[in-house]
Parts: structure tokens; sequence; C-alpha cells
């Protein structure tokens, strides 16, 4: 019995070994990092004020919850909210426009979406989703290129406007932070010139779909200091166009 025992104890602990030896090869990149030790490369990114605090901060994130906002398998909300809809999106030059529904030719559509097949496993944001080139050469260098920088075409303005910071890392940010568009019950964009002109009219009350508002989305827009709907004259920028 103390022999079996003995036994099984060895053939663990040769388990244990083999599992960790894996780990440390599987951190250690193509080659071993042109024969670094997989630590000396890790940690750089991999240290307490590094990649840990950011781990901190994004599980206490809306970031993190991902698809857990129930919109990650919608093919017009998953550009935003997983990361799948999102790289998509950016990897085709999905556009912001709207075009004429193909199944109701007096409906309209938003063309800002993916495809049903891309929406079968929908996972959260994550460093992946924004950072495109993580553990590529396993050293800091690897935080850029992101994802996008792009000058964002607005969905607001089904593409007429675009979010372009100076800073052009606010463009990432701005792909998805910014003002949903707001559709009459056509599912086209409003007149938004009539609803200053006229506020109060029949058009802009009856005929507003019920996402009417800009669906927790304004920062971009209003950071960069586009879009807005101007009721009156005499608005400036702040210069959080030039700086964000």
């Amino acid at each position: 019995m103390k022999k079996l025992f003995f036994i099984n104890t060895m053939a663990l602990l040769v388990l244990c070994s083999a599992m960790i030896m894996s780990l440390v090869t599987s951190c250690e990149g193509p080659q071993g990092i042109a024969g670094k030790d997989a630590n000396e490369s890790c940690i750089q990114c991999h240290n307490s004020e590094g990649v840990q605090v950011k781990s901190i901060e994004y599980t206490h994130s809306m970031h993190y919850e991902g698809e857990a906002f129930e919109r990650g398998t919608s093919t017009s909300c998953a550009p935003c909210h997983s990361h799948q809809g999102f790289t998509y999106v950016v990897a085709n030059g999905t556009p912001a426009t709207f075009s004429v529904n193909p199944d109701d030719a007096t409906k309209f559509i938003n063309d800002y979406s993916i495809p049903s097949s891309e929406t079968a496993f929908p996972g959260p944001i994550s460093c992946f989703t924004c950072h495109s080139s993580l553990h590529t050469t396993y050293t800091e260098a690897d935080w850029q290129p992101l994802t996008s920088v792009a000058a964002v075409s607005m969905s607001m303005y089904g593409g007429a406007k675009t979010i372009d910071f100076a800073v052009e890392s606010g463009n990432l940010c701005a792909k998805c932070h910014q003002p949903r568009p707001v559709t009459g019950s056509n599912g086209n964009l409003i007149d938004y010139a009539k609803l200053v002109s006229e506020p109060t009219a029949p058009y802009t009350l009856s005929s507003i779909g019920y996402r009417t508002g800009v669906h927790y989305g304004t920062q971009g827009g209003m950071a960069a200091g586009v879009g807005g709907i101007e009721f009156g004259t005499g608005y400036t920028n702040s210069v959080h166009a030039s700086t964000a």
C-alpha cells in the first residue's frame, strides 16, 4: 500500500513538473525570444505597475462585462458590445451609412453591423480588442499599434460627419463612445435641421424611434466638439478637441 502511494505521489510530481514547464515554455514565445529567459521578457509588462494594474482596472470597468450587456449577439450592437464585433468592423472598414432595407423598401437600416455568423460566440472587450499586437515581440512595444486610430465616421449622421482627435488614440475610444443616430419610424435619420427650426412640429414628435437620444455615447462627440444639434448660435469648442 505504501509502495502504491509512493508511485502515485511520484506520478503527481512528474505531472506537476510537466505543467510548470509547459507554462514557462508558452510564456517564452517563438524560440524563447531569441534565446532570452522568458521571465526577462514577460516582466517588462507583467509587473505590479504594468499589466497587473491595468488588469485590476479592467475588471472593475464596464468593458469587462462584454456580452453580459446582453447585446453582444445582436448584429447591430455587437460592433461595440463584443470583441469579435469590434475587430470585424475595423478589419472590414464597415461604414456608418444608412441604406434601404432589402426586405422592405419603405424602411432603412444602419449599415454599421456585422453578419449573424460573427455573433455566435461573442467575447468581452479585452486587452486584445484595442491592442492589436500583444504578445508579438513580448516587449512593451506590443502596446502599439492600437487596433484603430483612424478618423471616426459618426453613426448619428450616417457617416456625413467625423470625429478626428489631434491625439489620434482618442479615435479608438470614440469609435464606440459616440452618439447613436436619432431615427424616425422608417429607420432613417430624422432631419436634424428641422428639429432645430420646428422643435415642436408633429414630424419630430410622432416619427422618432424609441432609441431617441444619444444612447449614453456622447463622450466622443462632446470631447471632439462635433455633431451636436445646435439650437441658436455662439458655440465654441473647448480645449478637449485639441488635447483630449
